[in-house]
C-alpha cells in the first residue's frame, strides 16, 4: 500500500491538535472540579485521563509518526514522537496562568517553583499535585482572611 507523505503529515498534525484540544478541555474541567474536590481526587482524575490518552490516542499518533518517518527519506524531514508529559505540562501551565486571578500573591513562589520543575521535564504529576496544593492553600487562606 502506497502512502503519500503529505497525507500522513496532515493526519499527524490533525491528531496532535486533537490531543492538545483534549488536554486543554480536561485541564479546564479539572480546574472547575478542583473547587469542589480534594487535590488527591483531582490528581487521580488527571492521571487516569493521561493514562487513557497515552494508551489510545498518543500510541496511535506515534505509530503514524513512525510510518511517516519510514516514508520520508531525509533526516531533517523526520518527526519526533509526541511527548504527552511535556504537552500536558505546557497546557496545564497555560491554564494556570489563565486562572491566575484566583491565586494569592504569597503562593506565587510555590507555583513558580512548580512551573520550573514541570518545564524541565520532571515528573509532571508531582508538579501538578503541587500546583493544586498551592491553589487549595491560597483559597483556604482567602476564606480565613475573610472571616
Amino acid at each position: 500500500m502506497y502512502l503519500c507523505a503529505t497525507t500522513i503529515l496532515s493526519d499527524i498534525r490533525n491528531d496532535m491538535e486533537g490531543i492538545r484540544d483534549m488536554l486543554s478541555r480536561r485541564s479546564h474541567e479539572l480546574f472547575i472540579i478542583g473547587k469542589r474536590k480534594t487535590v488527591e481526587d483531582v490528581m487521580e482524575l488527571w492521571r487516569i485521563f493521561l493514562d487513557k490518552l497515552s494508551q489510545n490516542e498518543v500510541r496511535a499518533l506515534n505509530k503514524n509518526i513512525d510510518q511517516y518517518n519510514l516514508v520520508v527519506p531525509m533526516m531533517h524531514g523526520q518527526m519526533f514522537h509526541f511527548e504527552l508529559e511535556k504537552e500536558a505540562a505546557k497546557i496545564w501551565n497555560k491554564r494556570q496562568q489563565q486562572n491566575e486571578g484566583c491565586i494569592m500573591a504569597d503562593s506565587d513562589d510555590k507555583l513558580d517553583e512548580v512551573e520550573r520543575s514541570a518545564m524541565t521535564g520532571k515528573n509532571v504529576l508531582f508538579a501538578l499535585r503541587n500546583v493544586f496544593s498551592a491553589l487549595c492553600s491560597s483559597r483556604t487562606s482567602n476564606s480565613d482572611q475573610q472571616r
